[in-house]
């Protein structure tokens, strides 16, 4: 069967692949002084992994042993070593001194395992691995997917404009506020409030080309603020961040629009799943949209193989599907999870839990045994089976 997918958040799933360095001397020009165009020129050598790149490069195994490395330093030498730009969320402390200790695992779920072992959470928009809270990594990207997609709303002018990749080339000591007025110019709008994003001062950083709303998304996720933008394109307010984002694209197989909305709902029971006269609709987390992209192309999703060993868990969990919860901690031990498609209703149930200090197994039994559901735990999988009486 032959693959259709409609354009509705397609259009600009791929924004880094237009490799346009631009405006990068209207940020630097004159209000951030002298030295910035040598700070730019060599920030400009780094040969940053971009699009199937990127990708690729998290999945390759590497080894650290971090001895009180200062974060900021340990991740900006990982991040150039690796050639995948990382960003540091303005509210993590650069200086805290980290201990940390990895061998021959991805270097997606090496950054995990240290998010997990710090309380921080991972995100990535575009070319760029995002560090924070995990109240802010746990919608950005989908965030930035939606600003994104709200750009093809816009005029083929504005549209043109505003889905060009640039590189994002902080001088030291750059004001974040100033930034967004720079970049608000750029599209040709105003930013009518300024005043809103609290006034702070930056290290240097240079990121690979991104979106103009990636650029933007990035700026103001430490804040935690996004921006709107007005009908005719001609101004950009901050506004707060929304607590919760999902992320909607329709789905399209010649002729087996059913077999596809099957297949998804047992993949992705955590999805708001429909299917229409001319496609499936799915409304969700970007990373799961990404998901679903490669697997329809083809695609074999690589997964880590990770033993839990004698690892506990504390985690505290409000209003969660608990198929997302199974679906979680399979990825992190590098399986599927499996189960009759029959108990989809149930793994769609939102459950609320506080677990301390406990094993794997009893976290997924804090999930799942009020569903009157268990785990059994195989070699490739977790499979999802209704709890013996």
């Amino acid at each position: 069967m032959s693959l259709q997918r409609s354009l509705r958040g397609r259009i600009w799933r791929l924004p880094h692949l237009v490799l346009l360095v631009g405006f990068t001397t209207s940020i630097c020009g004159g209000w951030f002084g002298s030295d910035c165009t040598d700070r730019v020129a060599r920030a400009a050598d780094v040969d940053w992994r971009i699009g199937l790149d990127f990708r690729k490069a998290l999945e390759l195994p590497l080894g650290i042993n971090w001895g009180d490395n200062p974060a900021r330093e340990a991740l900006t030498n990982l991040s150039n070593n690796q050639r995948v730009a990382i960003w540091l969320d303005r509210r993590v402390d650069p200086g805290k001194k980290l201990q940390f200790e990895s061998q021959d695992l991805p270097l997606d779920v090496t950054l995990d395992k240290l998010c997990e072992k710090y309380r921080l959470g991972r995100s990535v928009v575009g070319p760029v691995v995002y560090i924070g809270p995990p109240a802010t990594t746990e919608k950005l990207a989908t965030l930035a997917a939606v600003k994104r997609q709200q750009v093809g709303t816009q005029s083929a002018q504005e549209r043109a404009k505003r889905a060009r990749s640039a590189p994002l080339i902080i001088p030291a000591l750059a004001e974040p506020r100033e930034l967004m007025r720079e970049l608000a110019q750029q599209a040709g709008a105003t930013l009518v409030n300024p005043e809103a994003i609290p006034h702070d001062l930056w290290p240097a950083k240079m990121l690979p080309p991104l979106t103009l709303a990636d650029r933007m998304t990035l700026i103001l996720a430490g804040f935690d603020l996004t921006f709107e933008t007005s009908a005719d394109g001609s101004s950009l307010r901050i506004v707060p961040a929304p607590d919760k984002v999902d992320y909607e694209e329709k789905y399209s197989w010649r002729s087996a629009n059913g077999s596809l909305a099957s297949q998804l709902m047992k993949k992705f029971p955590e999805l708001k799943i429909r299917q229409t006269t001319d496609g499936v609709v799915v409304i969700g987390k970007y990373e799961d949209h990404e998901l679903i992209d490669r697997m329809l192309s083809g695609e074999t999703v690589r997964t880590a193989k990770v033993v839990p060993g004698d690892k506990r868990y504390s985690l505290r969990v409000e209003n969660q599907p608990a198929g997302a919860i199974v679906k979680r901690m399979a990825k992190e031990l590098g399986k599927e999870m499996e189960y009759d498609p029959a108990l989809t209703p149930k793994l769609q149930t939102k459950v609320s839990f506080n677990v301390k200090d406990v094993t794997m197994e009893d976290l997924l039994a804090a999930a799942l045994k009020p569903l009157g559901l268990a785990i059994e735990m195989k070699e490739a999988s977790l499979v999802v089976v209704p709890a013996k009486p």
